[in-house]
């Protein structure tokens, strides 16, 4: 009989270390389903941040010339710089 009862114990404490074990599980996965989510959204809001940049800042390229004017391009228009100032704050 104590055979009996010891076998039962060690069999009620495996199922309860299976159900603890599949809980983690599928809590890990859930956690890495989320993980994978913020991922994919961060990596959306960095590409449009750099397309904001892009449209924003334009792109600056120096030029070779004579008159040593700087051309932007800002969303398909371009625009010549001849003189810098310094911003004012």
């Amino acid at each position: 009989m104590k055979e009996r009862e010891m076998q039962s114990y060690i069999e009620e404490r495996e199922r309860e270390v299976a159900e603890r074990e599949a809980a983690w599980k599928a809590e890990l996965s859930r956690r890495e389903a989320e993980i994978a989510r913020q991922e994919a959204r961060l990596k959306m809001e960095k590409e449009n941040l750099e397309k904001e940049k892009s449209v924003l800042m334009g792109t600056a390229s120096n030029q070779d010339n004579q008159d040593g004017a700087l051309e932007i391009t800002v969303s398909g228009e371009k625009y010549r710089c001849l003189r810098f100032a310094k911003a004012k704050k």
